[in-house]
């Protein structure tokens, strides 16, 4: 089982508002987090590459050993401010699949740069699982019908789905990331017509009724598995499980986590 793991960089010592909405604790945005991210990913028994896409921050990572960082000449934005078609993070997801496919992977793991995983061959079970060229996380308890923090593509997939991702002419602001990889997960998903999936971010009865419509044709057609493990942002996390991820950790979230992490630790 061959894969390549990559992830998004930003960080800044200013507390930039470059999204409208800041989630979870500080710590999960600072250059001290990415060595507790790292050791997340070893600890699991993964020995793969990993690759840092970073969007022209002013702090960069700390890199470990195992790791390479390749960085854009400017920073994009955030899906939700962003003034072009593709934001910085959905950048970061095309320039990594295309490492994949460029170096011969057999997979792309793609793991945010604040989401942690837990539990031993976690990335191997996942791609075990697998039935689809794809694996998004549940979007249960989120505003879309996917996660992004954690996903997996076959490389040999990896071409379909960029030629469908790119011939959406939508802006991430307007159609976002999470939704656009539901879109391009699927040729029949991909041939409904844009403004349709605008309506999902929008408020008022008719777009609720339409939002619902579109959730269920993505849950029926959609061409992707969901991560077997739960939790990406959806809550309650459940920390006794063998196997489990999340992002967007809160400050007793982490402390929970942590300690957990540093009680097992101890005990080996």
């Amino acid at each position: 089982m061959n894969y390549v793991i990559t992830s998004g960089w930003w960080c800044s010592n200013e507390n930039t508002q470059d999204r409208t909405e800041l989630i979870g604790d500080d710590a999960i945005r600072n250059q001290d987090f990415h060595r507790v991210w790292h050791q997340c990913i070893r600890e699991t028994n993964s020995k793969a590459n990993i690759y840092i896409v970073d969007s022209a921050s002013p702090v960069k990572p700390l890199l470990n050993e195992g790791e390479k960082i390749i960085s854009f000449e400017k920073n994009f934005g955030h899906s939700t401010r962003c003034d072009y078609k593709l934001s910085g993070v959905t950048r970061a997801h095309i320039m990594g699949m295309t490492l994949a496919l460029l170096n011969e992977y057999e997979y792309w793991v793609y793991i945010e740069q604040d989401a942690l995983i837990q539990g031993e061959q976690f990335i191997e079970r996942c791609i075990s699982s697998m039935n689809s060229p794809m694996a998004f996380g549940d979007g249960q308890g989120t505003p879309y019908p996917a996660q992004q923090s954690f996903m997996i593509i076959k490389t040999s997939y990896i071409e379909t789905f960029l030629h469908r991702l790119l011939k959406i002419k939508a802006s991430d602001k307007d159609i976002a990331p999470e939704l656009k990889f539901c879109i391009a997960s699927s040729k029949i998903l991909s041939l409904i017509p844009e403004f349709i999936y605008k309506f999902i971010d929008r408020r008022g009865a008719l777009n609720k009724a339409v939002r619902i419509i579109i959730y269920g044709a993505i849950k029926l057609l959609r061409g992707f598995d969901y991560i077997p493990f739960g939790h990406g942002r959806s809550r309650p996390i459940d920390f006794s499980h063998p196997h489990f991820y999340f992002q967007h950790g809160s400050a007793p979230e982490l402390d929970i986590f942590l300690s957990q992490k540093n009680h097992s630790n101890e005990t080996k």
